[in-house]
């Protein structure tokens, strides 16, 4: 009994450890340039509860991308945590087009008053600029 699950697993391994045919995959990164918030901009300032247009250019999407859905999620820099300390909770939008080139957003009011900025997600993750969000004065 041995002797034949010996062999089997001898058998498995050369059949896993065999090479194929297939050639290597190309795997197409595409990074959207966000165009708003852009560094070329005044400070963009964005008050809790408020609805912004964010943008990102599309004149170069590859086709592989034309039908991919994305998210939009706020970050922000900490000295005390490091990394992006990226908010997946509480996304700024998701699932839209990312060929569309734009999407509306709604600043949060769950947050802390701070500098932010916000990932673009798709095939990979682009940042954008950092922006001050804050809590608007009662009217």
């Amino acid at each position: 009994m041995l002797s034949v699950l010996c062999t089997l697993s001898s058998l498995l391994s050369l059949v896993a450890a065999y090479p194929t045919a297939n050639k290597p995959q190309t795997f197409i990164v595409w990074n959207p340039r966000i165009s708003s918030p852009s560094d070329a901009e005044e400070p963009w300032n964005w008050a809790m509860g408020e609805r912004r247009n964010i943008t990102w250019l599309t004149d170069d999407i590859p086709d592989q991308f034309r039908s991919t859905n994305s998210k939009a999620i706020l970050g922000y820099w900490d000295d005390q945590s490091p990394g992006e300390n990226l908010n997946f909770d509480q996304p700024l939008a998701q699932d839209f087009p990312l060929v569309d080139g734009w999407v509306e957003a709604e600043m949060p009011w769950e947050i802390e008053a701070r500098e932010y900025f916000f990932v673009l997600f798709g095939d990979s993750g682009n940042r954008s600029p950092s922006f001050s969000v804050y809590e608007p004065e009662e009217e």
